[in-house]
């Protein structure tokens, strides 16, 4: 069974290349000169090889990435910066915050602080292995959060 499993990576590329060269392989074969007609199948067998190895190599990629973390998308918003309408004295666990964008925030660690300030600036940013984090201005402390709506 293991052996049966790369020959298919390789082979499936071959039969849909052979497929999609079917009218390529039918102009190869009306040929009447040898040299001409050899030349065409060759460029259709190397055609071949190329697709496997192509199809072969992003398997072996994907291989190596099995069960590491999901790469970053360099085009993924990294944060979100508004802010907190009306007063802010702070935060506790659970606590839920409401930003001017319209999202709605909660504290998901079991940190709590105290702040004061009205209409607060707020950052809310990307952390490791897809945390989130919240930034009040003048407040040091960053805990973490989650989006519930």
């Amino acid at each position: 069974m293991r052996m049966i499993l790369p020959a298919l990576a390789v082979l499936l590329p071959l039969a849909s290349a052979a497929q999609t060269d079917d009218a390529t392989l039918l102009r190869c074969a009306a040929m009447t000169d040898a040299a001409p007609r050899l030349a065409c199948y060759d460029a259709l067998g190397q055609q071949a090889r190329s697709r496997a190895a192509s199809a072969a190599t992003e398997q072996q990629r994907r291989t190596a990435d099995f069960g590491l973390p999901p790469k970053p998308d360099p085009n993924e918003l990294q944060a979100v910066q508004t802010n907190l309408p009306g007063p802010f004295h702070g935060w506790s666990a659970k606590q839920r915050f409401t930003l001017a964008n319209g999202q709605v925030w909660e504290i998901s660690d079991d940190s709590s602080a105290f702040g004061r300030g009205n209409d607060v600036k707020v950052t809310v940013r990307r952390g490791s292995l897809g945390s989130f984090f919240i930034d009040f201005e003048g407040v040091t402390r960053s805990p973490r959060v989650k989006r519930v709506e």
